[in-house]
Formats: C-alpha cells, sequence, structure tokens
C-alpha cells in the first residue's frame, strides 16, 4: 500500500504549482504515470527526474539500449514499480521477453546481448551494486559508445537508483496500465 497520497493535476486541493508541473509533464511525455503523480510533492524533483530522463532518451542511444540500463539496476535493486513499468517500455522498444528476463544472469545465455548491450548491462549491475565501476567494464563501454552515449548511460542507471529508492521509501501504487 502506498505510503503517501498521488497528487491529481484536476484536484483544486493540489497545490497550484503541483497542478502545473502535472500538466507539463502530461503534455510533455503524452500521459502521466503515478511516479510524477507522487514527486509532484516537490515540483523541482518531478521536474529534474523528467529533464535527465528526457534528456538521456534524447541521446544517441536507441530506446532498447536506454531501457537495458533503466532495467539493468532496477532488476539489481528488486524494484518492483520500476522493474514492472520499464519492463513494459523495453518490449515496445523491441525487447524480447527472454531478453529481459535474462539481464540478471552471468554469465549471460550465449549469443543473447550484443557486445553493446552487455556492456550496458554489466555496467548497470556493477555501478548499482559495487558502485566503483572497473577498468573493464569501462572499456567494455568505451569500445561501443562514444563519451555522450556513456554519460547518457551513466545517467540512466544513477537515475533508476535514485528512482528504486523513492519508490521503495514511498511504496508507490503501479499505474492501472501496467498492473
Amino acid at each position: 500500500m502506498a505510503r503517501i497520497p498521488l497528487l491529481d493535476e484536476e484536484d483544486p486541493a493540489t497545490p497550484p504549482a503541483a497542478r502545473r508541473l502535472l500538466r507539463e509533464i502530461d503534455a510533455r511525455r503524452g500521459g502521466l504515470i503515478n511516479l510524477y503523480r507522487a514527486l509532484a510533492y516537490r515540483p523541482r524533483f518531478a521536474r529534474a527526474v523528467a529533464d535527465i530522463y528526457f534528456a538521456a532518451l534524447a541521446g544517441g542511444l536507441s530506446l532498447g539500449e536506454c531501457e537495458l540500463a533503466y532495467l539493468s539496476a532496477s532488476v539489481c535493486n528488486r524494484c518492483r514499480y520500476c522493474t514492472s513499468t520499464h519492463t513494459v517500455i523495453a518490449a515496445r522498444a523491441g525487447l524480447s521477453a527472454e531478453r529481459i528476463r535474462h539481464i540478471q544472469d552471468d554469465p549471460f545465455p550465449h549469443g543473447l546481448y550484443d557486445a553493446a548491450e552487455a556492456a550496458i548491462i554489466r555496467y548497470g549491475r556493477q555501478s548499482t551494486l559495487g558502485v566503483v565501476v572497473s577498468d573493464e567494464i569501462y572499456a567494455a563501454l568505451e569500445e561501443q559508445f562514444t563519451i555522450e552515449q556513456i554519460m547518457d548511460v551513466w545517467a540512466l542507471v544513477g537515475l533508476a537508483n535514485m528512482i528504486n529508492r523513492f519508490h521503495e521509501t514511498f511504496h508507490t501504487d503501479l499505474d492501472p496500465a501496467i498492473r
């Protein structure tokens, strides 16, 4: 059960700054998810999260690569909200259920991920579980991506870790479309 009620942009009891922000995010992403309805208690945080997420999506990674970065952290953290939500987004981006299911495997099943995808997942896991990123993991990223793309991977994994902790603190309810 959620620990805080979700804010609604149509509810007059919702503070005006939160209503404005929710309408802005709704227009920007084409719909609201419960993450933003919960984060809207602190509009600056909600805006910052949206800005980081959309900046990373607008970088040089494919949507599937972005989702592998986000999911690699969320699966490690066992975040129900983010794993459920981003599994749906990853499937829409073309990732098969099998590829999503094996994100935690070590080693990966042979041929399931290409070198770029494997580098993203290994970075996400190591960064999430150990914080320190080895030279080997970084070199694998460097072989596949530009510095700017590596920063997109870093931003998505870091954001996922922060948002995972938000959901695990406040027990955000899954969105109706995800349940």
